[in-house]
């Protein structure tokens, strides 16, 4: 690598790929490992067995299997040296929030800890998962059921769900084999009245369309979550450019494959009489 003048940032060295890791740092991959450098185009050597996360531009988390079968780190400066002794099991790098998992009286507990590494506050949660979302939300697991909480840890999606998954900007919640909800950006819970699967932004609209493959069932969506209409097929989204767009439609293909158009507001479908 070379800056524009020619230089050697990271000289010649046998390798497969260099990879722009986020933050200033680049990842080299060799045959055999892969080797961090930072913002300086120093590397950043580590033990076999351990790696190297980037949590933002100043911290990294250098990782490593604990006793208890969990992927701990530590959190450490931009030349690897250790910030605290506290191993945490992961973080959210939104709100710069550490957890630790951790077990008393045989009563599994998430950890908090704050930006300067002190403690937070210990709740019963088997686990968590931070999502990548810039308001701080995570899904948490109690051992049965799934929930989420805001920034603030408060539950705004009630422990009672089978599976959540962010898919932004929604959290599609599964009550049932056959029904999702959706928890929307102002932390509202929308009933779909069926089950979706997969979001698509619609650049035309600036909406939503929510899908079943299995069923084909679509639903047309605003930000908010309010439901702007349905309909069934197996459909894709247009531009303005495409070969194929008429505006507010949807292209599909029947069993010929031949195309033919759907209103996405009305579901009336069209098709030539050829």
């Amino acid at each position: 690598m070379t800056d524009s003048k020619g230089h050697w940032l990271i000289p010649p060295l046998v390798g497969q790929r260099i990879r722009n890791q986020d933050f200033g740092f680049f990842s080299v991959q060799t045959q055999n490992k892969i080797v961090l450098y930072n913002q300086d185009y120093k590397p950043l050597p580590v033990a076999e067995g351990q790696r190297i996360n980037v949590i933002d531009e100043n911290l990294l988390a250098l990782g490593s299997y604990d006793e208890s079968g969990y992927q701990s780190f530590l959190v450490c400066d931009r030349n690897l040296n250790p910030l605290s002794d506290v191993k945490f099991h992961s973080y959210n790098y939104q709100k710069s929030v550490f957890v630790r998992y951790t077990t008393e009286n045989g009563q599994k507990k998430t950890c908090f800890y704050n930006k300067n590494f002190s403690s937070d506050t210990c709740l019963q949660y088997t686990n968590v998962a931070f999502m990548n979302d810039s308001s701080g939300r995570f899904i948490v697991y109690d051992g049965k059921w799934y929930g989420v909480m805001d920034a603030g840890k408060k539950l705004i999606a009630p422990l009672k769900f089978k599976t959540i998954e962010y898919k932004e900007p929604f959290y599609f919640l599964q009550e049932s084999e056959d029904k999702t909800l959706l928890l929307t950006e102002e932390n509202e819970i929308k009933d779909l009245q069926c089950r979706m699967e997969s979001v698509m932004y619609d650049e035309e609209s600036k909406n939503y369309l929510l899908r079943n493959y299995d069923n084909g069932q679509n639903v047309m969506i605003d930000r908010k979550g309010s439901i702007l209409s349905r309909f069934t097929g197996d459909y894709e989204l247009l531009k303005k450019g495409d070969y194929y767009y008429f505006k507010d439609m949807l292209l599909g293909k029947d069993e010929r494959y031949k195309s033919y158009y759907v209103n996405k507001w009305t579901g009336v479908v069209y098709r030539s009489g050829k």
